[in-house]
């Protein structure tokens, strides 16, 4: 699997559900949307990175 795009920017404010970031996986393009309210204070995987596991991918101040 490969992180395709941050949908929103580091700092931003982003509601439960919304996309905030693509993911490649198998040739499909899947979006994950945020578990929470909350901001998306530090990203820790940049774009084009391959990712294995999808828990803590984004950090929200809630999960500090």
């Amino acid at each position: 699997m490969t992180l395709s795009s941050w949908l929103v920017p580091e700092g931003s404010a982003v509601e439960e559900g919304e996309r905030i970031v693509e993911i490649l996986a198998g040739g499909v393009t899947v979006d994950l949307a945020a578990p929470a309210s909350g901001e998306l204070v530090r990203i820790l995987v940049e774009e084009d990175d391959a990712v294995r596991i999808l828990l803590g991918v984004p950090v929200d101040r809630a999960a500090d």
